[in-house]
């Protein structure tokens, strides 16, 4: 017994300096390393200088390995370790004399010795570790699954998608930091009781299991789809599945037949690999938390949000109301006027403008333009976010609209781009506190970091988007929107306004302006036309139904506050009918319909069909021309008075190369003629690079 022990704290001492040794070149190599961060909105991968590091760490490696030989010989030595202890070795060697009976018996047994010994070694004999050996192996397996799935992969993914999500890194750092933690320590602790080739199996898997998580989100996932809630065509990403596949029941497998063969060994190599995955997804996650993003914040800072505050006032003097409903194009418009034809019936007094164009896509891009009043010209070298900031920042629309005395509040989730000088010039932006659901957000989370770390084939199982995110995290104040932060979740904007309606209350000192986002046509399709939610998936045309049917509710409550009549209306898309494509195949047209201030009963006029050139390009001039300021300071006309001849028009659209499917180039349009005719439409040639 006392042999055997020895012989177990012999083993053990030998993997613990193997694994020290492997964990210390660790240190120099995972710096080189950093995973790639995928904001499934907006994807985004960080680059590092590996050629230079990597060559670094190798020079350093046979540096730390000539003198950890030696530390160890001098350990060993001190410590009184004999490192041979428990090894089967040959008996010594001896001449056979004797008589031929003596040499024939001598033989005889030295041939049984031998025999014996070759079943010894030939034997599959489990290692036996004592109790805190497992448990080390153990935690530093449990460690690399949990700290993948549960830590830096979502922590990753709220850092990298400011812009996207309602909350920050400060809001659930320490609940996955928790979570993570307690599932080591349990699984660990439970993994520990196995013995054997139990032990071995359960702890190979573990093992593996996160580091094939690591490689996943590292390695393979290129042309990972973004999570902008549309169905995703997962026959198309074949090749992806099957190789991707292949590489992680190669691992399982070599795992398993190197844990029976090999047991020490693999042991103190896949733990020794473990800890490296953590070091260098450690090293990875501090860069992302710590460098500053183009708005000059953090994840960790306390950044302005947009909150819901006053989302269900209006000004009892004028006020100037658009509403843009998500990918609505004028195409689905048509569908759903055939489907339901009396749904425009309460749009009175607006105008229809069916021959309208847009100005860019996607929607943070086109939100910019349409808040800011600024577009892309020839003095631009370059489309970046910084341009977006700057443009946010910089004197703009919203500026020139509170100079005429209206408060300006913006109800959106894609104008995250430069929060903080918006926070200044909108009065539903400010610092808040966000209250998560605890339980929730740790479930959607780990899902969000499965999305990632799981093969392709599993991918689907793990499906989000990020509106979904933010609805299952944020903990909603029904009866106080100042408490809530604003979210695209159409259903739940017309429960709060079914129930408390508007309110006319004192706002600025000539009226309000105010923009709601809502999701409008845009996948998924939560739903249906009476604008309550519905289970499983919708129909976009249904949605959009929807959609108006909620603005119709809101125009019903400014006729019954006898706000209606001046009330500048206009109803818009950020964009038209688009998807992550090499180029447009087809017109794209945001739906418009419009309605000026007008005199007492002007407004009861049945809704007007219009096939004049306008569209985005006019609209800060209609804003402009509604509260009273300069129309013509941003080009364009008032689209109320746009002549109905013909007009050049231009359109700036995104356009995707590549395999990884990343945002690469704006590219310019040239709309001549009607903008839903495909055959007036033609590239000039202009593009600008996307930084």
């Amino acid at each position: 017994m006392a042999a055997n022990a020895k012989k177990r704290r012999v083993s053990a001492a030998l993997a613990a300096g193997d694994v020290l040794v492997a964990l210390t070149i660790a240190l120099m190599i995972a710096a080189g390393f950093a995973r790639p961060a995928y904001a499934y909105v907006d994807p985004s991968v960080m680059t590092y200088t590996i050629q230079a590091l990597a060559g670094v760490a190798v020079a350093l490696s046979a540096v730390i390995g000539v003198a950890w030989r030696r530390l160890r010989r001098f350990l060993f030595k001190v410590l009184k370790i004999d490192e041979n202890a428990g090894k089967e070795a040959d008996a010594p060697v001896r001449r056979i004399e004797g008589d031929e009976a003596e040499c024939a018996r001598l033989r005889l047994e030295a041939d049984e010795r031998a025999r014996r010994f070759s079943e010894r070694l030939d034997a599959d004999k489990p290692v036996e570790f004592c109790r805190s050996t497992r448990l080390v192996f153990a935690l530093a397996a449990s460690a690399m699954l949990f700290f993948t799935v549960v830590v830096a992969g979502p922590l990753e993914i709220v850092a990298a998608s400011p812009e996207s999500l309602m909350f920050s890194v400060d809001d659930v750092a320490g609940l996955l930091i928790a979570a993570g933690v307690a599932a080591t320590l349990v699984c660990a602790a439970a993994m520990s009781c196995l013995k054997g080739r139990a032990f071995g199996f359960v702890f190979a898997a573990t093992a593996v299991l996160g580091i094939a998580a690591y490689a996943q989100a590292t390695f393979m996932n290129a042309s990972l789809p973004p999570a902008d809630g549309s169905q995703i065509d997962w026959s198309a990403y074949l090749f992806m599945t099957v190789s991707t596949g292949a590489v992680w029941i190669a691992l399982f497998a070599g795992a398993a037949l190197l844990s029976w063969k090999k047991p020490l060994a693999f042991t103190g190599s896949a733990a020794a690999l473990c800890l490296m995955g953590i070091i260098a997804q450690s090293i990875s996650l501090g860069l992302v938390l710590l460098t500053p993003g183009d708005d000059g914040y953090t994840p960790l800072d306390d950044k302005p949000t947009v909150t819901m505050e006053g989302i269900s006032e209006v000004s009892s003097r004028d006020n100037v109301i658009v509403f843009v409903l998500d990918t609505f194009d004028t195409e689905y418009l048509r569908r759903a006027v055939e489907a339901d034809p009396t749904c425009l019936d309460a749009f009175t007094g607006f105008t229809w403008f069916e021959n309208s164009t847009g100005s860019m896509i996607p929607t943070r891009y086109a939100m910019s333009t349409l808040l800011t009043g600024r577009s892309l010209g020839p003095d631009d070298a370059s489309y970046s976010t910084r341009l977006i900031a700057d443009w946010y920042t910089q004197r703009n629309l919203l500026d020139d609209i509170a100079d005429q005395g209206y408060t300006v509040d913006l109800y959106a989730t894609d104008i995250y781009d430069a929060i903080g000088a918006l926070e200044e010039k909108v009065g539903n932006i400010k610092p808040l506190s966000c209250e998560i659901d605890r339980p929730a957000a740790l479930a959607m989370l780990v899902k969000c970091a499965l999305y990632r770390d799981l093969p392709w084939a599993l991918k689907p199982l793990c499906w989000f988007y990020t509106d979904e995110v933010n609805n299952e995290v944020l903990v909603e104040h029904p009866d106080d929107p100042s408490r809530s932060v604003w979210k695209m979740d159409d259903a739940g904007y017309y429960d709060l306004l079914s129930r408390q309606g508007l309110a006319p209350v004192e706002k600025g000192e000539a009226g309000s302006f105010r923009v709601i986002h809502m999701a409008g046509t845009h996948a998924p399709y939560t739903i249906g036309r009476d604008g309550m939610r519905v289970e499983g998936e919708g129909d976009m045309i249904e949605q959009g139904l929807g959609a108006l049917h909620i603005v119709e509710a809101y125009l019903d409550e400014l006729k019954r506050l006898g706000l209606y009549d001046s009330a500048t209306i206009v109803v818009t898309a950020d964009h038209g009918d688009w998807y992550l494509a090499d180029e447009i195949s087809g017109p794209t047209n945001p739906m418009l319909l419009a309605k000026p201030a007008t005199d007492e009963g002007a407004s009861q006029e049945p809704l007007k069909v219009s096939q004049v050139p306008t569209g985005h390009l006019d609209f800060a001039a209609t804003i402009m021309g509604a509260v009273g300021g300069d129309a013509a300071a941003y080009g364009g006309m008032n689209m109320f008075d746009v002549p109905d001849e013909p007009r050049e028009r231009y359109f700036c659209s995104t356009s995707v190369v590549g395999p990884d499917s990343e945002y690469t180039r704006i590219k310019e349009w040239r709309i001549d003629g009607e903008a839903t005719d495909w055959d007036a439409w033609s590239a000039t040639g202009v593009e600008w690079p996307i930084d």
